[in-house]
């Protein structure tokens, strides 16, 4: 798993929890910045839920990382529901 695909995969799980579905937050992912903006016409959105979200995120990449560093694959199921 390249860098690019593990920022992908962690902007999809984000924008794919119920904090940020509820919370009407899109999330954007990159090398260099996570960006949080309100979406589907919202004006703003809570501010717990965005560092709640970060929080999660940092986790996230931490240990997506070290799965990495130990040698472990990081894939989709061929099973799994395609988007």
């Amino acid at each position: 798993m390249t860098d690019k695909q593990q920022f992908q995969m962690l902007e999809d799980f984000a924008n794919d929890s119920s904090v940020a579905k509820g919370g009407h937050i899109q999330v954007t992912v990159s090398e260099y910045s996570t960006r949080f903006e309100p979406k589907d016409g919202h004006a703003w959105f809570k501010h717990e839920d965005s560092k709640f979200l970060d929080e999660i995120l940092t986790g996230a990449n931490h240990f997506m990382y070290w799965l990495r560093r130990e040698g472990y694959e990081i894939k989709k199921s061929k099973k799994a529901k395609a988007n």
